[in-house]
């Protein structure tokens, strides 16, 4: 029952692992897996493609173990097409059972090779299958360049807040190695009025629509505009049913952190992604370790929200900036000082 390797070389980098040519179809359902992955979805796009170069395709008959529970793992796994059935025997007494099937697209053995732990289940061919096949070695060593990079990135971005000055060089590294990335398509909600806040976010790129349920005013808005200076103000089609409009936030704001410094505090605002975004989340309990050691910088975040402009106002279809009259300033001062 061998395996009939299909593969071509095309070099030998130090480490022996060979890149391997690839359509770009296959490319891409390698990187998406990546992806979906806990343990790759902070590699860029181009590292998750550089791994992908180096998978090989193997042919796995029907019945065959790819791995083994108990044995050291070197290898990891993408379907390509089949299926697995996945095998755990709970102790050293007990038969093994059929826990889950595994299907196309689906990756597994990363735990393994990574943490030098034995196989936690056997996973075995459900009929005849195509994997991809990962080096333990190029995983670990494009794992460890993809973190050195983003913690690069993340300090250049971290530097540009201007109240996160007040953290040390010791601080700013454990909360860009707390920071998570994540994605969303124009439309997604990234945190919804009325809901516990778990989450701190900061925008990396793109732009976000904040908006509210409306109702009865629980701020102070300023007199009535004008009907002509309503019809300028920026709009947006992400909004939810119900809700209204409160402004933008781009690159290098941050929401989410009211919720997290009241112990019994909800959103009180929901925020939607107006265009792709990619948003970098601290969760409550590391968002905390910070505040501890920082006893001001609640007050300073609060601050920076308020001595505004937090965005400016813009022509939603050109993108171009528009001057904000004095009062609209004031105006989104408040609102952004009592959201999120």
């Amino acid at each position: 029952m061998g395996r009939k390797d299909k593969t071509t070389s095309l070099f030998r980098p130090s480490s022996g692992a060979e890149e391997v040519l690839k359509p770009e179809a296959d490319m891409k359902i390698i990187s998406d897996s990546l992806k979906r992955n806990f343990l790759f979805q902070h590699l860029e796009e181009d590292m998750r493609r550089e791994l992908a170069k180096f998978m090989k395709i193997e042919e796995v008959e029907d019945g065959e173990d790819i791995v083994t529970q108990g044995e050291k793992g070197h290898k990891f796994y993408i379907i390509k097409k089949g299926s697995c059935d996945v095998w755990k025997a709970r102790d050293d007494d007990s038969l093994p059972e059929c826990v889950a099937t595994l299907p196309e697209t689906t990756l597994f053995g990363e735990l393994a090779l990574l943490m030098g732990d034995a196989r936690a289940a056997t996973v075995r061919a459900k009929g005849p299958v195509e994997l991809w096949v990962g080096d333990g070695e190029e995983c670990r060593a494009i794992l460890i360049q993809g973190q050195k990079r983003q913690r690069e990135l993340y300090h250049e971005f971290i530097s540009s807040v201007p109240f996160m000055g007040v953290l040390s060089l010791e601080e700013q590294n454990y909360l860009c190695d707390t920071l998570k990335p994540l994605v969303f398509a124009p439309g997604e909600v990234i945190i919804k009025e009325g809901e516990k806040g778990n989450n701190f976010y900061f925008v990396e790129t793109g732009r976000v629509v904040v908006s509210r349920k409306k109702g009865p005013k629980t701020i102070e808005m300023g007199e009535e505009e004008e009907e002509s200076e309503k019809e300028s103000e920026p709009k947006s089609e992400y909004i939810p049913e119900g809700d209204e409009m409160l402004c933008f936030l781009e690159s290098r704001e941050f929401f989410g952190e009211a919720a997290l410094m009241h112990e019994d505090a909800v959103r009180n605002a929901t925020i939607t992604a107006q265009t792709d975004c990619r948003i970098l989340s601290i969760d409550k309990s590391s968002f905390a370790r910070l505040i501890a050691g920082h006893g001001d910088l609640g007050d300073k975040m609060l601050h920076e929200r308020a001595k505004g402009p937090i965005v400016g106002v813009r022509d939603v279809d050109s993108g171009v900036d528009e001057e904000e009259k004095p009062e609209k300033k004031h105006k989104r001062r408040s609102v952004l000082c009592c959201v999120m």
